[in-house]
C-alpha cells in the first residue's frame, strides 16, 4: 500500500484598509466595527473579486516553505 504526499499550501497577506477605501461612497456605518468590514467584504463575491475590485496586491502564496512565482 502506498502513501500519497500531501503538501501544506499556505495563501496569506496583510492589508490595512481606511473607511474611505472600504467605503469609498461614504456610505459606511457612522462607527464602523470588523463586523460591519468583513460583512461589505463577504458581499464581493469570492476573494479573488474583492481583491481585485479593491486593488489589493496579490496575496503570497507559498507551498512546503516555498514561494510560487507567478507567470
Amino acid at each position: 500500500m502506498s502513501v500519497e504526499l500531501r503538501f501544506r499550501i499556505t495563501i496569506r497577506d496583510e492589508y490595512y484598509l481606511t473607511e474611505s477605501e472600504v467605503w469609498p461612497d461614504g456610505d459606511g456605518p457612522l462607527d464602523p466595527t470588523a463586523f460591519d468590514v468583513a460583512e461589505q467584504m463577504g458581499a464581493g463575491g469570492s476573494v479573488r473579486r474583492v481583491l481585485d475590485d479593491w486593488n489589493m496586491n496579490e496575496p503570497s502564496v507559498r507551498v512546503d516553505g516555498v514561494t510560487v512565482e507567478f507567470t
